[in-house]
């Protein structure tokens, strides 16, 4: 999170279990994922990547459906990064 300046979730199923995004002073957990991207990313298996505004900063965010040893997919990691950390986001991707 410090050395890239963004943050990332993982999701189990629709639900976010594990974050670096603070919100007063918590970690943010327990959420539910959007229903367009549960169909993007859960039900069809793609990745999404886009643009997002969040509290007036521009953000390049990315979901990536992860699976269990079974190949089913299972969950996803998010990561969302500042415009400016554009190139770094992108240059990981293709890893993930």
């Amino acid at each position: 999170k410090s050395r890239m300046n963004c943050e990332f979730t993982i999701f189990k199923g629709d639900t976010r279990v594990y974050s670096t995004v603070i919100q007063n002073g918590e970690r943010v957990v327990g959420t539910k994922l959007a229903p367009e991207l549960v169909d993007i990313v859960l039900e069809q298996g793609r990745s999404y990547v886009g643009e997002a505004t969040i509290l007036e900063d521009s953000y390049l965010c990315s979901y990536v459906p992860t699976k269990g040893a079974d190949g089913q997919i299972n969950g996803l990691i998010f990561a969302r990064c500042r415009q400016n950390r554009r190139r770094v986001m992108l240059s990981i991707l293709p890893r993930l």
